[in-house]
């Protein structure tokens, strides 16, 4: 896919904290093109639910695409833009902080245990 086919589709963009521009579009900002934001989702897991059905398209990052794939059929492409690799970060309630089970499950989170061993990521 050439970048101006990229740029002029239809885009589902994830947006969780509601942001209007992300690390993909400050990448095509630095090459002087915009993309066509045509939905926002707000996680994710929906973003592959988003395009299934239609003729727009959503970049997300490569383990959740596979998975997409594998699960629902979606066609993978790879971007027409390097794209850096992004981190994640959790949020919880402070009155769970303490709690034994969420400090085990969050635990879990930060062991990739719960992803393929070749995306996760020990800080």
């Amino acid at each position: 896919m050439t970048l101006a086919t990229y740029a002029r589709l239809g885009h589902a963009v994830v947006s969780i904290e509601g942001k209007h521009e992300g690390v993909v579009d400050r990448v095509l900002a630095r090459e002087g093109v915009t993309r066509r934001v045509a939905l926002r989702v707000p996680h994710f897991t929906s973003a592959p639910l988003a395009v299934l059905h239609s003729d727009l398209i959503c970049t997300v990052a490569r383990s959740i695409a596979r998975r997409a794939a594998e699960q629902l059929g979606v066609r993978v492409l790879t971007p027409p833009i390097a794209l850096p690799e992004v981190g994640a970060s959790l949020w919880w309630p402070r009155q769970l902080t303490d709690d034994p089970a969420h400090a085990w499950f969050r635990q879990r989170l930060c062991n990739g245990d719960f992803f393929p061993k070749r995306t996760a990521h020990r800080r």
